[in-house]
């Protein structure tokens, strides 16, 4: 039995993402593909890590988060690279510039 970790929703396409936890520790990302039809398509991942870039590009898109079981830790490893991007720019720069 697979559970529900977390449900994405964006309200303008009426489209849904859900991202649920197999018995066997895997997890599987669920991308609605029409509004008000049954269309899905699944992929399945080993971690978590490897969904992150795809959450986070779905929440820049417009989705939204209406259920969350993955706790806030989840939510702020996704802003965490954002927050330290221009740290490891100019690291870049004064490594060049060297």
């Amino acid at each position: 039995m697979n559970i529900l970790v977390l449900n994405l929703y964006n309200s303008f396409l009426r489209l849904h993402i859900k991202i649920f936890r197999t018995p066997d520790r895997k997890f599987i990302y669920s991308k609605q593909l029409t509004p008000n039809r049954n269309l899905w398509k699944d992929t399945e991942f080993d971690s978590l890590d490897q969904i992150k870039g795809e959450v986070f590009g779905e929440i820049i898109n417009g989705y939204i988060i209406t259920q969350n079981l993955l706790g806030m830790d989840f939510i702020d490893d996704l802003m965490t690279p954002m927050l330290n991007i221009n740290d490891g720019v100019e690291e870049e720069k004064k490594e060049i510039s060297v």
